[in-house]
C-alpha cells in the first residue's frame, strides 16, 4: 500500500514539475534586421494575415520629410520597403491589423494641411494582397481631431478604428465595405489635462470592445446594435492612468492592461462575468496579443512573457544588445503558430528595426536543464530537422554571471551517435555572451558522409549540459 502511495506521489510530482517546466520555457532565435535601410526608422507596427504574410510598417526620417513605409516578409525573405506616403504630411505611429483573406489594414494620424496648421485626422489604407490602396481620411470633421488611432477587427473581419480627442471624446468608426462610416462619440472625456488614449478589439461572439484611460480605466462594448454602459476597470483616486491595451484570447476571455501613476502596470480579465480585481504586474506592457492555444502574450522593454492557466511565465529577453531598445510590438502568425515581435534598436547605427519570433508550442525542457539554465544558456532545436545536406544549430550564452564580451566560458558542441560515440566536434573554444549558429553538414570528423539515422547534439558550457536529437535522412 505504501509502495503504491509512493508511486502515486512520484507521478503527481512528475506532472507538477512538468507543468512548471512547460510554463517556463521559451525559445527565440537571434534578432534579424527587417531591411538594409540606412534611414532612421521609428514607431514600428506588425500584422500577419491568414496566409502567413508578415507586414511591418514604420516611419522613416529623410531630410526634412517623414516617410511612412511598409515591408512584407514571405518565403523569399523581406521585400524592399514601400513608401506609402511622403512629403510635408506628418505621420504618427501606424497601427496594423490583418483583415479577411490576404488583406492588411493600416491606420495612422496625418496632418490635414501642415501649412495651414489645421491639426490631424485619422486616415487609413489597406493592402489587397498585391498593392496598397490610396490613403483616405477616415473623417474630414475637424472637430474630431485627436491622438494616434488604433485599428482592429471584429469577429467577422470588419475593420474598426478608435481614437481619443484630448479633453473631449473617444471616437469610433468601422468600414462599411466601401467607406468609413461617420465616427460616433463613444464616451465623453473628463476635460482634465491628462493623457487620454484608447484601444479596440473584437471578441469571439461579435462584440467590439473599447478600453480607454481618462484618470481612471474604462471599457465599453458594441453588440452590433448599441453600446453598453461604461464599465470601470480601475478607479484611480490618487493620480491618473494611461497606455491602455486590450486583447481577446482564443476562448473569448478579455484582458485589459494599463499604466497607473503611481503604481506601475496593471492587468484585469473579463471572462463574461465582469472585470477581475486589477493585478499589479511590476512592469508596464508595450503591447499584448493572443495565440490560438489560449495564451496571452505581452512585451515590455524587450522582455516577453505569456499568461496561461492563471500563471505568468518567466520573462525572456529577446534582444541582449547594449543599445537603447524600445517600441516593442507583437503579432500572432496563424499559419505557423508563432508569436512575432518587432522593435527599435537606437544608437547602434542602421538598420534599426528588428524582429524575432517564437513558436507557441513552447519547447519542453528537462527539469535538470532548467535548474542549471537560470542564466539563459540555451541550446535550440536544429533546423531543419530532419535534414539531408546541412542543418543549423543555434545556441545562446546570456549567463547572468557575465555581461561583458571580455568574459568567456569554455564551450563545446559535439555530435554523438546512438551508442554514445563522438562523431563530430563542431565547437570547442571559449565563447563570449551572445547568439551563435553553427552548421553541421552530416559528416564526421574525417569529413565522411554519415548514414541516415538518429544523432545527438550535446552543448556543454561550464557545468551546463543540453542535448537535442537530430535526424539525418540521406
Amino acid at each position: 500500500m505504501f509502495h503504491r502511495l509512493g508511486m502515486l506521489i512520484t507521478v503527481l510530482c512528475f506532472f507538477l514539475i512538468s507543468e512548471i517546466d512547460r510554463i517556463i520555457a521559451q525559445s527565440w532565435p537571434p534578432p534579424e534586421a527587417v531591411t538594409a535601410d540606412t534611414l532612421k526608422n521609428a514607431n514600428p507596427a506588425i500584422a500577419i494575415n491568414s496566409q502567413g504574410r508578415i507586414c511591418v510598417a514604420y516611419t522613416r526620417n529623410y531630410m526634412s520629410s517623414c516617410l511612412l513605409s511598409t515591408t512584407m516578409r514571405d518565403s523569399n525573405g523581406w521585400q524592399a520597403p514601400i513608401n506609402i506616403v511622403s512629403g510635408e504630411v506628418i505621420w504618427l505611429k501606424p497601427s496594423l491589423v490583418a483583415g479577411n483573406g490576404d488583406t492588411i489594414w493600416m491606420a495612422m494620424m496625418s496632418a490635414i494641411s501642415e501649412s495651414l496648421n489645421l491639426g490631424y485626422l485619422p486616415s487609413s489604407c489597406y493592402f489587397d494582397g498585391i498593392n496598397w490602396s490610396p490613403l483616405v481620411f477616415v473623417t474630414l470633421d475637424t472637430t474630431k481631431r485627436g491622438g494616434c488611432p488604433t485599428i482592429s477587427k471584429d469577429k467577422f473581419g470588419k475593420p474598426w478604428i478608435v481614437w481619443s480627442k484630448s479633453n473631449d471624446n473617444v471616437f469610433a468608426t468601422y468600414w462599411s465595405g466601401s467607406s468609413w462610416v461617420n465616427p460616433i462619440a463613444v464616451n465623453s472625456l473628463s476635460g482634465l489635462d491628462v493623457e487620454q488614449s484608447s484601444k479596440i478589439a473584437g471578441d469571439s461572439i461579435g462584440n467590439v470592445w473599447i478600453i480607454w484611460c481618462d484618470v481612471n480605466t474604462f471599457a465599453k462594448y458594441y453588440d452590433g446594435v448599441s453600446w453598453s454602459s461604461k464599465q470601470t476597470i480601475q478607479d484611480n483616486l490618487t493620480s491618473w492612468n494611461s497606455n491602455p491595451l486590450i486583447v481577446v484570447d482564443a476562448i473569448g476571455n478579455i484582458g485589459a492592461s494599463w499604466y497607473s501613476d503611481p503604481g506601475g502596470g496593471y492587468i484585469s480579465f473579463n471572462n463574461g462575468s465582469g472585470w477581475s480585481l486589477p493585478e499589479s504586474l511590476g512592469f508596464t506592457f508595450d503591447d499584448i496579443c493572443s495565440d490560438s492555444s489560449g495564451k496571452i502574450w505581452g512585451i515590455y522593454g524587450l522582455n516577453v512573457v505569456y499568461y496561461e492557466s492563471s500563471i505568468w511565465s518567466l520573462p525572456f529577453l529577446i534582444d541582449t544588445s547594449s543599445y537603447l531598445l524600445h517600441s516593442g510590438r507583437l503579432a500572432f502568425n496563424p499559419v505557423t503558430n508563432e508569436i512575432w515581435a518587432v522593435w527599435v534598436r537606437e544608437g547602434g547605427g542602421y538598420p534599426n528595426i528588428y524582429v524575432s519570433h517564437t513558436n507557441t508550442a513552447v519547447e519542453v525542457e528537462e527539469r535538470s536543464e532548467i535548474v542549471k539554465n537560470r542564466g539563459q544558456i540555451r541550446l535550440y532545436q536544429n533546423y531543419p530537422n530532419p535534414f539531408s545536406k546541412k542543418t543549423d544549430i543555434r545556441y545562446q550564452i546570456l549567463d547572468s554571471r557575465f555581461q561583458t564580451s571580455d568574459y568567456k566560458l569554455q564551450t563545446s558542441i559535439i555530435i554523438y551517435n546512438v551508442v554514445g560515440q563522438e562523431i563530430r566536434t563542431l565547437v570547442k573554444e571559449p565563447k563570449a555572451p551572445g547568439y551563435y549558429t553553427v552548421t553541421w553538414d552530416g559528416k564526421d570528423n574525417q569529413r565522411r558522409d554519415l548514414m541516415s539515422g538518429i544523432y545527438f547534439c550535446k552543448l556543454q558550457i561550464g557545468d551546463f549540459i543540453a542535448t537535442k536529437k537530430i535526424t539525418l535522412i540521406r
